[in-house]
């Protein structure tokens, strides 16, 4: 373990380098000119509306940043020949992808922390309390990206940047659409489909347990005991995606 945070500590390091800030700070403005544009409606009104485009907002740029990040750790390490220098060291493969993992998700976690507080404090400027609620739900959304993450490092042991990019995007889209595509297809008298749809349903991740954004807007209590189930289902899908990474990376000759 001493030795994936001796990786994650590095990753955030060449996080840092690749500019990740200058994101924070387009963000910053383009929520400033929102919440400027808003002034003229009621307290209450304005203040759904701003949970619901700066939750909206930071779920476009978690995306963004997962991506930025992500994409680049392990081809970036065989372009450069490091991977070489560090898999002469006591270094399972394993470790590797769970230092980037590591590395990459408290990048992520820092970056959606410092959107989060800017809401908070657009919210108290406009003398609205922040609950707990809020923060349950910035929380779902970090454990759902953080499952698209390992989707990102599996497909880059053994894929192109742009093959990576494609599959993980479809993995994150079907995530959120394939139950209402399979209701489609069975509606529609594709048995065959549908049951190619399903059995994808049974093994990629249903990233719609985690679009709690309306429950956010409206203030509708999201339960502890319903968090701590999709923590442990983030936290094992997660797993699975680095343990079939490393399967992949493992017979690779390098």
């Amino acid at each position: 373990m001493r030795r994936a945070l001796i990786i994650a500590r590095n990753t955030i390091r060449e996080s840092i380098r690749n500019k990740i800030l200058y994101v924070i700070l387009i963000f910053a403005v383009i929520i400033m000119l929102i919440s400027g544009s808003m002034s003229h409606f009621e307290s209450q009104v304005q203040t759904k509306i701003l949970k619901d485009m700066t939750y909206t907002t930071i779920s476009f740029f978690g995306i963004v940043l997962s991506l930025f990040i992500t994409i680049e750790q392990v081809p970036n390490e065989l372009d450069r020949k490091t991977i070489y220098f560090l898999l002469t060291k006591p270094l399972y493969r394993f470790e590797f992808l769970l230092g980037k993992f590591l590395g990459v998700t408290t990048v992520l976690f820092t970056a959606m922390a410092l959107m989060s507080l800017l809401l908070c404090l657009l919210l108290g400027v406009n003398s609205e309390a922040v609950d707990a609620n809020l923060f349950k739900g910035l929380a779902m959304l970090f454990a759902k990206l953080t499952i698209f993450v390992s989707v990102l490092i599996f497909f880059s042991t053994f894929l192109s940047k742009i093959l990576n990019v494609a599959l993980s995007f479809f993995v994150y889209l079907f995530g959120h659409v394939g139950d209402y595509l399979q209701y489609s297809f069975t509606e529609g008298g594709s048995q065959l489909v549908s049951g190619l749809l399903k059995f994808c349903q049974l093994l990629l991740p249903n990233f719609r347990n985690f679009d709690v954004q309306q429950s956010v807007v409206h203030d509708v209590q999201i339960g502890n005991a319903f968090m701590g189930v999709l923590f442990t289902y983030a936290a094992l899908y997660s797993l699975l995606f680095l343990l079939l990474g490393h399967l992949i990376f493992r017979r690779r000759d390098l």
